[in-house]
């Protein structure tokens, strides 16, 4: 038992377990629900950091307020951190390691990190003692194990993609331009009702119109909404194809 912890503790693997260390305490407190598994996410990071691309316009008002050449200096330090969270979230999705939440990818890398490591200094390092000193060797196996748990943790996280994946819903106004089927036995400026199809899911949505009237299963195209009446603005889409060759003959 104990020549184990002294392998744990031993030069290079103690790298990975330290990182382990402090990914099993993230995760302690993950589970007590004091912390959010996605909370170092490196999208929510980088696009906070995104917003700095504009800090030219909000520096000029700081050298005002600061020391002209402290607030450049700051501006340039805040476009630097900007350009390297830029590189580093490109080499994350490079590498397909944005599969996951950042702090999923970041146990993962540690845990396979560890594992090489251990394992490399464990078998092959007795082997080579004679010829590579071993704090060379454990360098070499320190940049290796990291270099072979990306891969790893690539691969890893493939199957929980799904499970991360963010499907952002539609906002009212997305559904402008859509094709509606009347369901209520009349459409005025005032009352109706029409049937929604979004692809697989179904809706019935309020539908109002301003020039004409509507019965049941006529189709209607959403041309607005209104937030007042809180209803979706339509015309009749019979009346819609009529009018086109109309349209492109007056436009001749």
């Amino acid at each position: 038992m104990s020549s184990l912890l002294s392998a744990f503790v031993a030069y290079p693997t103690v790298v990975f377990t330290a990182l382990l260390g402090l990914a099993l305490v993230y995760w302690v407190f993950v589970i007590l629900g004091a912390l959010d598994i996605d909370m170092f996410d490196a999208d929510g990071i980088f696009d906070g950091a995104d917003a700095l691309d504009g800090a030219d316009g909000a520096l000029d008002g700081v050298d005002g307020a600061l020391d002209g050449a402290d607030g450049a200096l700051e501006g340039a330090d805040a476009l630097d951190a900007v350009e390297g969270a830029d590189g580093a979230t490109g080499l994350l999705h490079a590498l397909n390691l944005r599969r996951a939440p950042i702090t999923v990818t970041f146990s993962l890398i540690a845990l396979f990190g560890f594992i090489f490591s251990y394992l490399a200094m464990a078998y092959i390092a007795p082997l080579l003692g004679a010829v590579v000193p071993t704090w060379v060797f454990g360098s070499g196996v320190l940049v290796g194990a990291f270099l072979l748990s990306l891969p790893l943790t690539s691969i890893a996280t493939k199957p929980l993609e799904p499970i991360f994946k963010t499907v952002s819903a539609k906002g009212r106004r997305d559904y402008v331009g859509s094709v509606v089927r009347i369901r209520t036995g009349r459409v005025d400026d005032g009352f109706g009702q029409a049937d929604l199809s979004d692809g697989g899911s179904h809706m019935v949505i309020p539908v109002r119109i301003d020039t004409s009237t509507l019965k049941r299963g006529d189709d209607a195209l959403i041309i607005d909404y209104d937030s007042e009446r809180e209803a979706y603005i339509v015309e009749a889409y019979a009346s819609l194809m009529d009018d086109k060759p109309a349209r492109r003959k007056a436009r001749r």
